[in-house]
C-alpha cells in the first residue's frame, strides 16, 4: 500500500503514457496477413482454371462471374493493406491500445472475408 500522495500519483497510468511492446500486435497481424494473402492469391488466380473443361454455356457463366469476382477480390486487398497500415501507424499509447488491436485483428479477418466473398461472387459450373 503507498504511504503518502506521491506514491499514489507514482502508481496512476495516464492515459498519454507508452504501451509496453506496442509493436507486439501489429508486427503478430503482419506475420500473418501478409502470407496468408499470397497464398489466397495464388488460389484465386488457380481457380480460373475451375472451367477449363466446361461446356459453352458453363464457361460462359463461370467467366462473367471471374470479370466481377477478380477485380473485387484484388481491390479488396487495399482495405486489408488499410488495416494493417492503420495498425502500425496508430499512436502507442494506453488510450488507442483497443484500437491498435483491434486493426491488427481487423486485417487477417478482413482477409478470410475477402476470401469468401470471392467464392461467393463466382458461379462455379
Amino acid at each position: 500500500m503507498p504511504e503518502n500522495a506521491t506514491e499514489v500519483a507514482d502508481l496512476e497510468s495516464s492515459p498519454d503514457d507508452p504501451i509496453p511492446r506496442a509493436w507486439l500486435a501489429p508486427l503478430l497481424s503482419t506475420v500473418v496477413t501478409l502470407p496468408l494473402a499470397c497464398f489466397a492469391y495464388i488460389v484465386v488466380a488457380f481457380s480460373a482454371m475451375a472451367c477449363d473443361s466446361c461446356s459453352d454455356a458453363d464457361s460462359e457463366r463461370f467467366e462473367s462471374s471471374w470479370d466481377i469476382a477478380f477485380p473485387v477480390y484484388g481491390l479488396g486487398h487495399v482495405v486489408t493493406l488499410g488495416l494493417l497500415i492503420a495498425g502500425w501507424t496508430v499512436p502507442a499509447q494506453l488510450r488507442y491500445r483497443g484500437r491498435r488491436v483491434a486493426f491488427a485483428w481487423l486485417a487477417p479477418l478482413s482477409l478470410v472475408a475477402l476470401y469468401l466473398v470471392f467464392w461467393g461472387l463466382l458461379d462455379l459450373p
